[in-house]
């Protein structure tokens, strides 16, 4: 490929030698157009005009997501700025030479409101687009043709571009569901759990502390049936294990290093019934009363603007590990930060097996049996059903929940170089190797792993950051008693504590605003929140 001076004003042409070469002409109104081979990209006499009609047919429609499929050199993009200056725009470009050029060039600029993307199927354009679809996750997205498909290839990859943005916002509306249904009771799970916050160590303290270890995460796919006899003989290997599979794996008789809990619900506590834990992993949010099942306990934080005001407001270090939906994806973000030789995955399966979605033995499976493959912690059965349909992938049954939590996986271990195994030859995640009968040995005939003795606040340092946390408490009680004066002018006011209980009714108010209803219904939120301030702060005053 050559590139050469072209007219007076310095554009530049790009000339290829072969047939379907491309190149960039001037349109009679100065305007770069792309063509390869016989076809222009954009009208050879107004492009901007021809992009501003195609835009035009959304208008009536107040877009607040607007896609743009084939942008070429970005007419559309522009037009769409200008004419719907609220909504945010996704430009997608199938001719990976045309994008780069068009962006070298400066065709146009991204910025908050705007994301151009060559193709959009890689793990970190997937990312940008979750977070930039974010705020506006409930708004019914507006496909547009920037261009015309010219084959049946073209018209595939338009359609996977339109069935990628319309998971991904189906994401973020289950996403805004899930925190309007739950958002509350993380939030007041986490405000219970002050303690935890000032008195419990950081799972930090474990990072770096498992080289030459393979970590072992056991969770409560099928397969953990067939996966349990091989750990009987041998105590190596760092063994993780989350809460669903943890009645399962205790009452085989093998030794367990920790247990992972992140739910907020009541049900959590099931898992634990009649259990003896040695070593609780949990997040804030789970039920207070889980983290007396623990004889030794460690913080696993969350990211967001709530969980960094808390550690913040405690002045203690809280280093938030990477969720992906599932306690599986908090085991995995710690095992990789543990630095270990290997990791290997048992019962991590995201399908089902003969109708079920859990080992036996497990809590699920012996509440729902046949119907254990409800995902439990958002859904009833009837609902499940409803909204995720089952489906075969890879010769595999599985539905979109497992498939998601199997897409996040997947990514995670591309993107780490320590060797990833599965115990098995079962479940999505076939990318990762069965481990050899003999690599696993070599590991399980090591000593029993030594876990660090875990960083906790000195008796000094405990009664300060109590202290601290329950003053900034405080503050916000007092700023939460105006706010409630006049709810709807000054909901603004509301700072990143409220996050959990506000998000939902943040992003409704960024579409159509909120009607009296939801004001209502957060009004009422707020006021139990600040009902539960007032009690713990009370608690407080009685010691």
């Amino acid at each position: 490929m050559s590139i050469e001076s072209g007219a007076a004003d310095g554009e530049e042409v790009v000339r290829k030698t072969e047939p379907e070469s491309l190149e960039i002409e001037r349109s009679r109104t100065g305007k770069p157009v792309p063509r390869r081979g016989g076809r222009y990209r954009h009208s050879r006499y107004d492009p901007e005009k021809e992009a501003e009609r195609l835009v035009k047919r959304a208008e009536g429609r107040d877009p607040r997501l607007v896609v743009l499929l084939d942008v070429g050199w970005g007419y559309a993009v522009l037009a769409a700025r200008r004419l719907f200056p609220k909504a945010k725009v996704i430009g997608f470009e199938s001719d990976l030479e045309l994008a780069e050029l068009a962006r070298r060039r400066g065709a146009w600029k991204e910025d908050d409101r705007t994301v151009f993307l060559a193709r959009g199927e890689d793990r970190d354009e997937f990312e940008l687009l979750s977070r930039f679809i974010d705020e506006v996750g409930a708004a019914r997205p507006v496909f547009l043709s920037a261009g015309s498909a010219d084959s049946d290839a073209g018209d595939k990859w338009k359609h996977r571009m339109i069935e990628l943005v319309e998971k991904i916002v189906a994401m973020q509306r289950e996403s805004l569901s899930t925190s309007a249904r739950f958002g509350s009771l993380w939030w007041e799970n986490s405000v219970r759990n002050l303690e935890a916050w000032t008195r419990v160590p950081d799972v930090s303290t474990w990072f770096n502390k498992a080289q030459g270890e393979m970590v072992i995460i056991f969770a409560a796919g099928p397969s953990l049936d067939d996966s349990l006899e091989l750990f009987q003989g041998g105590d190596g290997g760092v063994r993780l294990v989350v809460d669903t599979a943890a009645k399962r794996v205790l009452e085989s008789g093998i030794r367990v290093d920790a247990v992972l809990a992140a739910d907020a619900q009541d049900w959590t506590l099931e898992h634990f019934s009649k259990l003896e834990v040695s070593r609780l992993l949990a997040t804030p949010i789970v039920p207070p009363a889980l983290w007396d099942r623990g004889r030794e306990r460690i913080l696993m934080t969350l990211a967001g603007p709530h969980f960094e005001w808390m550690a913040s407001a405690a002045g203690m270090r809280r280093v938030p590990l990477k969720a992906g939906g599932s306690v599986t994806t908090f085991a995995f973000d710690l095992a990789r930060r543990m630095s270990p030789r290997a990791i290997l995955l048992v019962g991590n399966d995201f399908a089902f097996r003969a109708g079920r979605r859990y080992a036996s033995g497990t809590t699920y499976e012996g509440r729902f049996g046949m119907h254990s493959l409800v995902p439990n912690r958002f859904l009833t059965f009837e609902n499940y059903l409803l909204r995720n349909a089952v489906r075969e992938e890879d010769g595999q049954v599985t539905d979109e929940v497992l498939r998601q939590y199997a897409r996040w996986m997947e990514w995670e271990i591309a993107a780490t170089k320590i060797p990833v195994y599965r115990a098995v030859d079962f479940g999505l995640l076939k990318n990762s190797p069965v481990i050899p009968p003999d690599v696993l040995r070599q590991f399980l005939e090591r000593p029993a792993w030594n876990p660090p003795r875990p960083l906790g606040g000195t008796s000094e340092t405990v009664p300060i950051s109590e202290k601290r946390l329950r003053r900034a408490l405080g503050s916000e009680r007092l700023r939460l008693a105006r706010i409630l004066t006049s709810p709807r002018k000054r909901l603004a006011e509301l700072g990143p504590f409220f996050e959990p209980i506000v998000r939902p009714f943040a992003v409704a108010s960024h579409l159509d605003g909120l009607d009296d209803e939801a004001i209502r219904e957060l009004t009422r939120r707020l006021v139990r929140a600040g009902d539960l301030l007032d009690e713990v702060l009370s608690e407080d005053a009685r010691r």
